[in-house]
């Protein structure tokens, strides 16, 4: 559920990136962790609040 990309990138990542509330909360039912860092050091959380989806960010926060 944590596989990455070549940038350490993982499916919550991109679903944070995109603001999709719906695949976020599967992969973070599936067991996602929304803290695990990229290569930049940047989490899911930090990627959803950087593209400007406050909300998402603040559940991803709550999450675990």
């Amino acid at each position: 559920m944590n596989g990455a990309d070549g940038g350490g990138r993982t499916a919550l990542v991109r679903a944070a990136r995109r603001g999709d509330v719906g695949m976020a909360r599967l992969l973070l039912a599936a067991g996602a962790d929304p803290r695990r860092p990229d290569r930049q050091g940047a989490s899911a959380i930090d990627h959803a609040r950087q593209a400007g989806h406050e909300a998402l960010a603040r559940h991803l926060e709550q999450a675990r």
